[in-house]
């Protein structure tokens, strides 16, 4: 054991001095888990930014007011105290602050200056509201109205979203008139009493369809937003952009630290030093157990150095103590049996470089070492499931999500099995080789 822990020990304090190693292991997955998360939103999850938006309420217009609703219940012309007009409420929702932070909405008096803030590029979208749109959500208007969304070209997204918030509204008061249209039909079959009772139930129809339009008439369905949790925790954390492509190039890189600490038999090979100490009492099982500790202590120290270094730098919540430091010890044991693996059938240096980049790259494409795809779903998580990095950044995830040792037992003891397998071919064909 001794001479184990002394080839180790040798090695890896050389490997630790030589720049180019440094660079390669540590450098290269912190300089590129920044520029992405720089680029795509920082600490945050991916964010859209409020999508610029101007709104032309030609209905209030028409009914005489600048569409403006006040608090002392005058706020549309022809509406019932305390209640909005149905144009109202569309307004109110896109410049509302629920959705601030989606919409950016501002208001303008007529079609054509709605039309030319989005012609100009001050805004992304234009919603025009026709002057009959009231009354026809009323009943007393006759034909069918239409809403604009008048967008940018260029634009794809944001434009998406208004168009979506606005079909919702929509769809709620053609829901709403529905509904009051229904109940004036059944009272006037019903033919209780007097003309004047019928129109007293067409008028209660009527007023309850605007509250329910206001959001004044009770909610019977509500939607609860909240973040994805985790089975047996209390609350799921955001691991933010930084976070998840830290991990994957934490998991990437310790591939390339493993094969740059298991290429030393390579090296070793060619300039002759290993078959001198094959002749010393060292063992071979000595020599080569010297050789897989040093590829673990090399990434070990590499993930330890990652991980201090997200947590400091960029604030990263790598999640509890327990879940991080198992998946640190198995990622370490994957990259350094693969790593093995490919230095056990490589013949020279330049085959195991070549054969080593390609391998590894193909990993991280299929994993989402640089998509986080794993937690994306659908096709890419299920290919991510073919390869051991793909279950180690699915544990990675869950970990800084607040998971616990139990959330992420499954995906621990998959890669373990990728491990474990790489290290046995790899012992096997390293003695048949140096027999």
């Amino acid at each position: 054991m001794r001479r184990v822990l002394a080839i180790a020990w040798k090695d890896l304090r050389s490997i630790y001095r030589q720049p180019s190693a440094l660079a390669t292991m540590l450098a290269a997955p912190l300089g590129v888990a920044l520029i992405l998360g720089l680029a795509f939103g920082g600490q945050g999850s991916f964010q859209l930014q409020p999508v610029t938006t101007v709104v032309a309420d030609l209905s209030a217009a028409a009914a005489g007011t600048d569409g403006a609703d006040g608090a002392d219940g005058a706020d549309s012309a022809g509406a019932p105290d305390g209640v909005q007009r149905s144009s109202a409420v569309l307004v109110d929702v896109l410049t509302g602050k629920e959705l601030d932070d989606l919409i950016d909405a501002t208001r303008v008096k007529t079609a054509a200056a709605a039309r030319r803030a989005v012609d100009d590029g001050e805004a992304a979208v234009a919603v025009i509201i026709p002057a009959g749109f009231d009354d026809a959500v009323s009943g007393t208007g006759g034909a069918q109205t239409q809403v604009e969304v008048y967008t940018d070209p260029t634009q794809q997204i944001g434009p998406a979203v208004v168009e979506g918030v606005v079909r919702q509204v929509v769809v709620e008061i053609n829901g709403a008139r529905a509904a009051a249209t229904a109940a004036a039909r059944l009272g006037t079959v019903a033919t209780i009493g007097t003309a004047g009772d019928i129109e007293t139930i067409k008028a209660a129809a009527e007023d309850a369809a605007r509250r329910f339009v206001a959001g004044g008439g009770g909610e019977g369905v509500v939607i609860e937003a909240r973040a994805p949790s985790l089975p047996g925790s209390a609350a799921s954390n955001d691991p933010g952009i930084t976070g998840i492509v830290l991990a994957g190039q934490l998991v990437l890189f310790t591939f390339f630290g493993a094969s740059i600490a298991a290429r030393t038999i390579l090296v070793e090979q060619e300039e002759g030093t290993l078959a001198r100490l094959f002749t010393t009492p060292t063992t071979r099982g000595s020599v080569l157990g010297g050789k897989f500790l040093l590829a673990y202590l090399t990434v070990l120290v590499q993930s330890i150095v990652i991980l201090l270094v997200g947590w400091l730098a960029f604030q990263i919540d790598w999640g509890s103590f327990a879940p991080v430091a198992v998946l640190v010890l198995t990622g370490c044991a994957v990259a350094c049996g693969l790593a093995m693996l490919i230095g056990a059938f490589s013949r020279t240096l330049a085959q195991e470089g070549a054969i080593g980049s390609g391998i590894f790259l193909v990993l991280a494409l299929l994993g989402g070492n640089f998509t986080g795809s794993f937690a994306s779903g659908g096709v890419a998580s299920t290919v991510s499931r073919l390869v051991p990095n793909g279950w180690l950044l699915a544990a990675w995830d869950t970990a800084m999500r607040g998971g616990t040792v139990a959330d992420i037992a499954l995906n621990v003891l998959v890669a373990l099995a990728f491990a474990a397998v790489f290290f046995v071919v790899a012992a096997v064909v390293l003695r048949r080789r140096f027999a």
